[in-house]
């Protein structure tokens, strides 16, 4: 009921992948693949002859194919030595294709109901058990079934991964003191001994867990019957945080479906394999690859002056990935903004915003975490000699030189910049417009200026940096003089506080 009612409710869901058969040829019962080189090794039935007793039978045996990147050559036996009348599977090559790991019955013989059990490495109940064995690879030729002290004939283990550098071996079994059916086992190798299998907790269910996949040391996808899913066996995907494995998350639709959904393989990247016999029959399994749709994401940067606070265009913005490599370059419009489309979910960037006269700022930037539509760069402005700082919201009361609280926080970013520059020295001069006679104009702008000074002194800056000078209606910055007709708007222009560095001491 659970698996019904949470198909139903994923029911509008979008795939997060493309799966597409193969053409890769199971002809049965999929058994697990590994990569090994360029290609896969994999299990299958062969029809083999026993020419003492002329009988004709199936035992499953090794078969590598090669892939190109879209197809699977003719897949060809290999290790002859390595084969099973009842049971072979699970194979998982260590990264430098040196070592194989499989499973296998522990005999094969067929046995008479005369025969005793606990003998012929039968259980003591008389089953002939799975067990996890290896092969070393010399010059293309590998060696006879080897196996693990982990082994036991009393339970099976079966489906081993072995990790890339051989010291992790994830593994099923049915041996007591599980949850329940198979579940998941882990065990390190040290010297030439495995240690103790240790089951792995609540990624186990009473039913079975099948087929686990170790992609690195924090990465376990699995197949399970138990956790909830769509129907069937679905994969599932865990990953260790602070030495705890998580809450199995199911890979949802398009990597499972309503049927048996198993042996996941990541191939490289975003791109895998799976086998699932959603397509056919129980009892006939098929091949399948899939790749992971990227979802981008969209933001936007936006660049502002750290002192004045105002939005800077033509501002050079790099994108970089999270191992370095630049991925594009833009600029932003007269806004300060610029429009990103493509932030990968699953990736990391770091967004750098560059422009003669300021610091280099940068940002890191991860899709899944932060908020895209609010990326902001403040740059800091390099303090040279001769360079003007202009604010026409540096405002006062009304003809008086009292600073408005607005004012005091323009000031405030003004103080940290010259606090952490303190070789550089800078004249602060204010401006009035030509409205009002020029005497009560200058006295006016010279007692702001000196307003102004005296609460940068108050915030940490040293006197020594600072100079006042107040300029009245001298330096109008448009037409708008004594006697010429002008809107507020052209007026407001010329009420302003310049910041000019006079030096900066080396």
């Amino acid at each position: 009921m659970e698996s019904c009612r949470y198909a139903m409710e994923h029911t509008d869901a979008n795939s997060d992948y493309a799966v597409e058969q193969t053409n890769l040829n199971i002809n049965g019962l999929h058994l697990g693949a590994t990569r090994f080189n360029n290609g896969i090794i994999f299990s299958k039935p062969s029809t083999v002859r026993d020419e003492k007793t002329k009988v004709t039978y199936q035992n499953y045996q090794l078969f590598f194919s090669e892939y190109d990147g879209t197809k699977f050559s003719e897949a060809k036996k290999i290790a002859a030595n390595i084969q099973s009348r009842f049971f072979l599977g699970g194979p998982s090559a260590t990264a430098d294709g040196k070592l194989l790991f499989y499973s296998k019955n522990d005999s094969e013989k067929k046995f008479s109901s005369k025969e005793k059990y606990g003998k012929n490495n039968l259980s003591s109940t008389g089953v002939n058990t799975l067990n996890v064995f290896y092969s070393s690879n010399e010059n293309g030729n590998w060696s006879d079934p080897i196996t693990l002290n982990i082994n036991s004939a009393e339970y099976s283990s079966t489906h081993p991964n072995i990790s890339a550098d051989g010291k992790k071996l994830v593994f099923i079994s049915n041996k007591p003191g599980g949850k329940g059916g198979y579940d998941l086992y882990i065990s390190t190798k040290s010297g030439e001994t495995w240690s103790s299998p240790e089951n792995m907790g609540d990624l186990n269910t009473p039913d079975d867990e099948m087929f686990p996949f170790l992609a690195n040391d924090t990465t376990l996808y699995f197949s399970s019957t138990g956790h909830v899913g769509f129907g069937g066996s679905d994969i599932f995907v865990s990953i260790k945080r602070n030495g705890k494995w998580s809450k199995p998350e199911n890979m949802g639709r398009g990597i499972n479906s309503a049927k048996d959904d198993f042996g996941l393989l990541i191939w490289e990247g975003r791109k895998g394999f799976l086998a699932s016999n959603r397509t056919a029959y129980p009892g006939n399994d098929d091949f399948f690859n899939f790749e992971k749709v990227i979802h981008y994401k969209k933001g936007k940067v936006t660049v502002i002056d750290e002192l004045t606070l105002a939005k800077m265009s033509d501002v050079t913005i790099e994108v970089y990935d999270e191992n370095g490599n630049l991925i594009g370059t833009v600029v932003t419009d007269k806004n300060g903004n610029y429009d990103f489309s493509q932030f990968d979910p699953d990736k990391k960037y770091t967004v750098k915003a560059k422009k003669k006269g300021y610091k280099d700022e940068e940002i890191e930037v991860d899709p899944a975490t932060t908020d895209l539509n609010n990326l902001t760069l403040k740059m800091e402005p390099i303090v040279e000699k001769n360079v003007v700082f202009t604010f026409n919201d540096i405002l006062f009361e009304y003809g008086k030189a009292d600073l408005l609280p607005t004012s005091m926080e323009i000031l405030d970013r003004l103080a940290d910049l010259l606090i952490k520059n303190p070789k550089a020295s800078v004249e602060l001069s204010a401006h009035t417009d030509s409205r009002g006679s020029d005497q009560t104009n200058y006295t006016l702008s010279q007692k702001r200026s000196d307003s102004s000074v005296n609460y940068l002194i108050s915030k940490g800056v040293k006197k020594e940096q600072l100079v006042a000078k107040g300029y009245g209606e001298t330096r109008l910055k448009n037409k708008c003089k004594n006697g010429v007709p002008c809107t507020e708007e052209e007026h407001a222009i010329n009420r302003r506080v310049e910041i000019k560095v006079l030096d900066v001491k080396q």
